[in-house]
């Protein structure tokens, strides 16, 4: 390391001093059998020479400032970091057709500069590793000071602020963001005010401008970007009453992003000494931003968390109906179960009946999709319950919990009782249709037998059934596994409405309707309003659903894919006309494993559901479920002393 800074000594010029600076990060990036906190330690022994050897130092210092001095640096502040465009999915589009073909970066800009030095797409890795108090130590023995930064290195970086300045207050003036603050006047309007006074900052620079005058406009300013965050951060908490959008979260995510590096451009300029600390966080940012900034995942994930957020928020409320209190609660529940079940039974055979009609089979398909689709509506309408729409809606109430006990509103025992509550509604869920759709199906059948003196389905059919819910001679549990993901699905697409409900004021646009008006009465109306407002998500989802589950087989045998669908309901009404047609030809064996695959089709239908929205829920959330490890011994514990309620819950809470 040290022949390299000999050469350090000798060099004047600015592209030898990339090739030097790029030969040193060489020297400090770990290998290929090196872990990256090798780094850490030859990092040290850099500071070490350059604290033992002046001119070491002071060589680094003039070839580092060599390169500034020679770089565009404009993009560095405006740009790295920072979402580009306006709206989310033109903005995907740039991010994706970059990473298949990669654009072409100026030879002077500090970007290319950045590329030659840092030439291993994962040197962000060890740089991110590097502690920020030794990156501090590296920068501080540099003595970086305002003052020997090139005069034409600070008009840029002021020009960036006039920029991201003029990008903020076009932002803050969307309907997203000015139409959800209350401002009595769009022209005061802090992302408005900030503009103005950077501005009035850059054009008063000159050498004589007083540098206490300078040192109050920043402070101003930076006042103003603070309180443009704090609206920022109300738009978030009131989404609950005004919903969010996938665009105002772009806008919002881009506004931050900005703000943020306004402030360290700020802090940056505002001292004749470098906020060291700062600048070790902005360094660090910046080859970060730059060698992922055509990652697709990382940018859905952080655009999409707060339109997720507010999903997640409407099925966790959606949840809390879902999870019963107490006995008088639970029994509501068993019977709610028992009016899906009747309606599942019916399911059940219109299915048969849509079979029997011999549809073309792509018209089969919509046959199958609109019977489910009403069938699942009416059970919403009607207010009974279908035991697997329920582990999607509690998951989300979980997590809420969680989130409330990470602001201190709760404690793992009452975690663990809301366990408990969420077990053994679930239970009685699954009890109530299983006990309905299990005898009442076959009833269905025998009185259709009756009536018409010939069987709804013969043996062949009848073996069928029990053929494709037996777990050793089809799929049957792989398909239960995407009848769950379809659950999920279903209640995300739920959430989503419900939030778009409320964002797009639809039931403000019923009411205002010129068609409608002239049509309907206007009690009418407003009832119609009323119920979209609270129901349009639940009916959307539960329709879609209907589709899913009526299509999957139809696009598997297409495709030939190993592609269908188990719902533990459907199968258990198969499983009682399958046993009842072919009893005397049946062993017992068969039927247990048969009855035990049906089981297993619920247990992986709640598996599924629950496990996929309780992810996306934690991630809404941006909670770690390793950060609660007292949470298992406080289920296992309430469960060893409180197992009954599990099952059945107490008679009071």
């Amino acid at each position: 390391m040290e022949k390299i800074l000999e050469e350090f000594i000798t060099n004047k010029n600015h592209e030898k001093a990339v090739e030097l600076i790029r030969v040193l990060v060489s020297n400090i990036r770990p290998t290929l059998f090196e872990k990256n906190t090798t780094a850490t330690e030859k990092i040290k022994q850099l500071n070490k020479l350059l604290k033992e050897n002046e001119s070491y130092c002071t060589a680094l210092k003039e070839n580092i400032l060599q390169v500034i001095h020679q770089s565009q640096l404009t993009n560095l502040f405006t740009e790295i970091g920072i979402i580009t465009k306006e709206n989310f999915w033109s903005e995907a589009s740039r991010k994706l057709s970059h990473k298949l073909l990669p654009p072409v970066e100026e030879e002077s800009s500090i970007q290319q500069k950045i590329h030659q030095i840092f030439i291993d797409n994962n040197d962000f890795e060890w740089v991110n590793t590097i502690d920020n108090s030794i990156w501090n130590d590296f920068f501080i023995t540099l003595n970086f000071s305002v003052n020997n930064i090139p005069n034409n290195v600070i008009i840029q970086i002021f020009n960036s602020l006039k920029i991201l300045s003029y990008r903020i207050a076009a932002l803050g003036l969307e309907k997203e963001i000015i139409g959800k603050i209350d401002a009595q006047n769009e022209l005061l309007s802090p992302f408005l005010i900030q503009n103005k006074e950077v501005y009035d900052l850059v054009m008063s620079l000159n050498p004589g401008l007083n540098a206490t005058e300078v040192t109050n406009r920043f402070e101003k300013i930076t006042l103003l970007l603070i309180h443009c965050k704090s609206n920022l951060v109300l738009i978030k908490e009131q989404t609950s009453v005004n919903g969010a959008s996938l665009h105002q979260s772009f806008i919002i995510k881009r506004i931050e992003q900005m703000i943020v590096r306004m402030q360290i451009m700020i802090d940056l300029m505002n001292d004749k000494s470098l906020n060291t600390p700062l600048f070790v966080q902005f360094f660090k940012t910046i080859i970060y931003e730059e060698q992922n900034k055509n990652r697709l995942r990382e940018f859905f994930a952080d655009n999409i968390s707060l339109l997720s957020y507010q999903i997640a928020e409407h099925k966790s409320k959606s949840g809390e109906h879902y999870i019963a209190n107490n006995r008088a609660e639970y029994k509501m529940f068993f019977y709610a179960a028992c009016g899906g079940g009747v309606i599942i039974s019916f399911i059940v055979i219109f299915k048969i009946l849509i079979h029997h009609a011999h549809y073309a089979p792509f018209w089969e398909a919509i046959m199958y999709s609109l019977n489910y689709a009403m069938g699942f509506i009416l059970i919403h309408i009607t207010g009974s319950s279908l035991a697997t729409k329920q582990p999607a809606m509690t998951a989300s109430a979980l997590a809420r919990a969680l989130d409330a006990k990470a602001n201190g509103d709760s404690t793992s025992e009452n975690f663990a009782k809301l366990i408990a509550k969420v077990w053994s509604s679930q239970t009685i869920a699954f009890i109530g249709n299983l006990l309905v759709v299990f005898p009442l199906t076959l009833g269905w059948i025998i009185l259709y037998n009756y009536i018409t003196g010939h069987n709804l389905i013969d043996n062949a059919e009848a073996q069928k059934m029990l053929d494709a819910n037996n777990p050793l001679k089809s799929l049957v549990w792989l398909y239960a596994a995407i009848t769950g993901f379809f659950l999920f699905l279903s209640s995300i697409i739920s959430g989503y409405y419900d939030n778009k409900v409320i964002y797009d004021f639809i039931p403000k646009r019923i009411r205002k309707h010129p068609y409608l008006k002239k049509m309907l009465p206007e009690s009418l109306l407003y009832k119609l309003a009323d119920y979209l407002e609270h129901n349009l998500g639940s009916i959307i989802g539960n329709f879609l659903l209907g589709f899913f589950l009526g299509t999957a087989t139809f696009i598997g045998e297409i495709l030939g894919w190993y592609y269908d669908i188990r719902h533990i309901t459907i199968s258990s009404g198969y499983f009682s006309i399958g046993v009842y047609q072919n009893f005397l030809q049946l062993q017992w064996l068969e039927i247990l494993t048969v009855f035990i695959g049906v089981l297993g089709v619920g247990f992986i239908n709640f598996l599924v559901s629950f496990s996929l929205a309780f992810f996306v829920a934690l991630r809404a959330r941006n909670i770690k479920i390793t950060d609660y490890k007292g949470l298992y011994n406080s289920i296992i514990t309430y469960l060893k002393t409180n197992t009954s309620h599990f099952f059945i819950p107490p008679k009071s809470i």
